[in-house]
């Protein structure tokens, strides 16, 4: 008896099923929605950049400012040299 040769098949294509769509689409909308989420509860004005009930913005000596005096930031700067 002679031997057959079997018929080398080419495999087949994968093909995008229902479950490798939601795969994908959690993929990219959850990171999307962490990233909105994060970026709202961030940047959002809250008042907490307002000096507290009763507080006062200290006086600064501007002896050696550079910029307006009316500027909307003063950044004071302590050093101690020791």
């Amino acid at each position: 008896m002679a031997k057959r040769r079997k018929k080398r098949t080419q495999p087949q294509k994968k093909r995008w099923t229902a479950k490798r769509w939601a795969v994908l689409a959690a993929a990219i909308l959850v990171p999307v929605a962490l990233a909105a989420f994060l970026a709202f509860f961030t940047l959002r004005d809250d008042g907490s950049s307002q000096p507290a009930e009763g507080g006062t913005i200290a006086d600064v000596s501007l002896d050696k400012s550079v910029g307006p005096e009316d500027a909307p930031v003063v950044v004071v700067e302590y050093g101690d040299f020791q």
